[in-house]
C-alpha cells in the first residue's frame, strides 16, 4: 500500500477497487482478515478525514493532546526494531490514523469462536494480527518517506501498542513488540 488506494475528498472516504479482493478483503474469508485488512484502511482513513476539523492552535487543549500522541507515537517507533535499527522521524497524523484504525477494526471484528488448526494455537485474534500488516508487504525497502513511516514501522508499531497483541503472541514485557509504556490513544 504505498500509493494512495483509499483516500478522502471533503466528508466521503473513497476506496479503490483494487482494495476490496484478497488478501485485504474477501465475502468468503473469516472476519478477523476483513477486518485487518479492508477495516484498518477504512478506520485508518475515517480518522485522517476527521483529522482535517480539529482546532489549529485555536485549542491547546486539543492541540496539547494531539501533539502528546504524537511524541508518544514517536519515542515508540525509536525504539521499535528487532533488527536493533532505530527509526529517527517525524510522527505525523498518518502515524496516528494506523493506530486508531487498527484499534477500531480490532475492537469491532466479530468473534466467531474459531481456531484456525488442529492444535488450537492459531486463534482468530492472532490471525487478525498476522494480517493487519499484509497491506504493508513489499520488497525490502531502506527509502526515507516524508509521509507516514516504512512499512515495517506501519506494521509494528501499532501492535507495539496494543496489549491483546502483546497477549497473543506472549511477548515478553519489555520485549521490542511489548514496550512497558504504551500510548493512551482512544
Amino acid at each position: 500500500m504505498n500509493s494512495a488506494n483509499a483516500f478522502f475528498i471533503n466528508s466521503n472516504v473513497w476506496i479503490l477497487p483494487s482494495l476490496v479482493q484478497a488478501p485485504l478483503f474477501s465475502p468468503n474469508s473469516i472476519s478477523a482478515i476483513n477486518f485487518a485488512g479492508l477495516g484498518h484502511i477504512i478506520g485508518q482513513q475515517t480518522i485522517l478525514m476527521m483529522s482535517q476539523f480539529l482546532p489549529r492552535d485555536e485549542g491547546r487543549t486539543v492541540s496539547s493532546a494531539l501533539e502528546e500522541k504524537l511524541r508518544c507515537l514517536g519515542q515508540l517507533q525509536n525504539v521499535q526494531g528487532a533488527d536493533g535499527r532505530r527509526w529517527t522521524r517525524n510522527v505525523t497524523i498518518e502515524d496516528l490514523a494506523d493506530v486508531i484504525g487498527l484499534q477500531a477494526a480490532y475492537s469491532s471484528f466479530p468473534r466467531e469462536g474459531r481456531h484456525l488448526d488442529n492444535d488450537n494455537s492459531r486463534s482468530e485474534e492472532k490471525l487478525f494480527f498476522m494480517a493487519s500488516c499484509f497491506k504493508f508487504c513489499e520488497a525490502k525497502s531502506e527509502r526515507n518517506v516524508a509521509g507516514p513511516g516504512t512499512p515495517k514501522a506501519r506494521c509494528n508499531v501499532p501492535l507495539m501498542n496494543m496489549a491483546a497483541f502483546a497477549h497473543e503472541f506472549h511477548c515478553g514485557t519489555s520485549s521490542s513488540m511489548n514496550p512497558v509504556k504504551k500510548c493512551a490513544i482512544l
